[in-house]
């Protein structure tokens, strides 16, 4: 009785945190000149077009939006909307038809990684097998599942068996279907968007190590996934765009296609901070027909509302640290509602696109444990840019620097440096410790997590003047201490391009985590509603940061053995 008495607090909990959130109010339409066009959302009215069959709405409505001169791109029939290419003088003239009820901004919608996801995808390479074929065995020498698989209590016994018939869609950059990890029985997919190529053919590496958080299978090679071998079906709602340029109708559309191949779950690692009463109307529409969609909650390191993660009828998902704590990126809202791993994770990548690192340090191997490879990154006007880390191998005795500021004495040596300033929005302090042994004469840096974060760490080293010229790695201070015991001792540091796994750090991989528990959770229990999923999710979550539910983690870190068990106490209906 005392959990069904906690799931009704939640169920509650959730419709006070839904309503009480007002969308902010989109960008004002400005006048512009007549030849600057921009993306909009012509919503038309319900009853515009009486007592006509869908095509003759569909063209009556096409010919009121060519007459002005506009751009047609998609056609969302579930909210009578049309997105559209226009100018201002063009968006004047279908404000004063009859029949347009509303016209908003299309927004820009962005992937919510803090890493760079390597070099954009070369096209029709990986519909060449050979690539994998000719995989290096050293890519492949030890399967190490991301710490994040055993937080969330994924895993065997629980994935050894899975009823069949959940079928999660992925909207994102695209499946490598050749990826020895990603050998789904049941994945299938279309193309949404400015179409440039095929879903099963990834742009960069965002989709792929999406999709293998999921779905990595327990083959003993790469990594291993949250849902491992369960037998869900996988479509891919790709957005094979080389600009990645996303547009809110670009996802919608998707989102659409993934309701048409009969989706439970919608993962959506993305988002942005522009708000639209149209896409506030699509979720809803979408979430009352029984879809549960799941979005990141977003990198900005403020308070402000992304979207669509923000609107109730989406699940917000935040991003926490390997020692659960919330990562320092991620959005700390009312809205937030669950968390999941979303610093450090390993995941698969594009063939031959990713890092790995190993260290061995007298006779102890520190294979098992997570030594994370930190990519030298430069920023641009709009984002992170590139990852140009350093391959190679270094050897030493390891060598404990007395600062982070103060290698002296490391000359060639293994540094061993405490974190001792914390990364933020547009900081990443760790280049000035790495060149600190860098000018002493160290061979290879390795830093590891100060006592105020303890967890794994960010990826990037931000090298504004490209002065690196050693290797670096990063671990937790967990590591870093057992690290300080083995002073004076030989030291193999090696950090390895070429693999087909990365590390990778954003709300949007936290959110494939909270995904695949509501697989999971809904594959023993597919009678349930997607409400009822939810509600069982936030019910259950560990409880994280502060008592109850706070703004950085929500109700906490979703758990999946823990939900299964409380849907198999209660049981649907759980809402009555």
């Amino acid at each position: 009785m005392k959990a069904l008495t906690s799931s009704i607090f939640i169920i509650f909990s959730l419709t006070l945190l839904a309503s009480s959130h007002t969308l902010s109010k989109p960008d004002e339409i400005q006048h512009t000149p007549s030849n600057d066009k921009k993306n909009y959302l012509i919503q038309f009215s319900d009853n515009s077009f009486i007592s006509k069959t869908e095509n003759q709405i569909k063209e009556e409505r096409e010919e009121i939006i060519q007459a002005t001169g506009g751009k047609i791109r998609h056609h969302l029939y579930n909210i009578n909307t049309i997105a559209v290419l226009l100018t201002s003088e063009q968006v004047q003239k279908l404000k004063a038809h009859s029949t347009v009820k509303r016209i908003e901004i299309d927004p820009i919608r962005e992937l919510q990684t803090v890493s760079p996801t390597n070099k954009k995808y070369k096209k029709n390479a990986h519909s060449k097998k050979s690539i994998w074929k000719n995989t290096k065995k050293s890519r492949w020498i030890k399967q190490k599942p991301s710490w994040g698989v055993n937080a969330v209590q994924a895993g065997a016994p629980l994935t050894k068996w899975v009823p069949n018939g959940i079928t999660v869609c992925v909207i994102d950059t695209g499946y490598d279907i050749d990826h020895p990890d990603l050998q789904l029985n049941n994945v299938y997919g279309d193309t949404y968007g400015p179409i440039e190529g095929n879903w099963y053919e990834p742009i960069d590496s965002h989709g792929p190590h999406v999709t293998g958080i999921m779905f990595a299978l327990d083959n003993n090679l790469g990594t291993v996934g949250v849902t491992q071998n369960a037998a869900f079906n996988l479509y891919v709602a790709g957005f094979v765009n080389k600009s990645l340029e996303i547009r809110s109708s670009d996802i919608m559309k998707a989102h659409e296609g993934c309701a048409e191949a009969g989706a439970n779950i919608v993962n959506m690692s993305l988002g942005f901070l522009e708000s639209s009463e149209i896409e506030a109307d699509f979720y809803a529409q979408q979430y009352k027909k029984g879809i549960l969609t799941i979005a990141a909650s977003g990198n900005f390191q403020s308070s402000q509302y992304a979207y669509p993660a923000s609107y109730p009828s989406v699940v917000a998902v935040a991003a926490v640290d390997s020692h659960l704590e919330p990562a320092y990126f991620s959005q700390y809202t009312d809205q937030i509602e669950l968390s999941g791993p979303g610093m450090a994770i390993r995941s698969t990548v594009n063939a031959g696109e990713g890092w790995d690192a190993s260290l061995y340090v007298g006779r102890t191997s520190f294979l098992d444990n997570e030594v994370v490879p930190l990519k030298r990154v430069m920023f641009n006007e709009f984002n992170l840019f590139d990852n140009i880390s350093f391959p190679g191998a270094a050897y030493g005795k390891l060598f404990h620097c007395p600062s982070s500021l103060d290698c002296s004495g490391a000359a060639g040596k293994i540094c061993l440096i405490e974190r001792e300033f914390e990364e933020n929005f547009l900081d990443y302090p760790e280049i000035n410790a790495v060149m600190s042994c860098q000018d002493a004469g160290g061979r290879g840096a390795i830093i590891y997590s100060s006592k105020t974060r303890p967890g794994l760490q960010d990826t990037n080293l931000l090298d504004t003047t490209f002065s690196q010229n050693i290797i670096a790695v990063s671990v937790d201070r967990e590591t870093g201490k057992k690290l300080k015991t083995l002073i004076g001792q030989k030291t193999y540091l090696r950090v390895n391009h070429g693999s087909n796994h990365e590390y990778l750090s954003g709300t949007s991989m936290a959110t494939p985590y909270v995904t695949g528990v509501a697989a999971i959770a809904w594959s023993y229990h597919p009678h349930c509603t997607a409400q009822e999923i939810r509600a069982a999710l936030s019910a259950t979550a560990l409880d994280l940061h502060t008592p109850g539910r706070d703004d950085s983690t929500g109700f906490g870190l979703a758990q999946a053995n823990a939900a299964v068990d409380f849907l198999n106490k209660n049981g649907c209906p759980l809402l009555n």
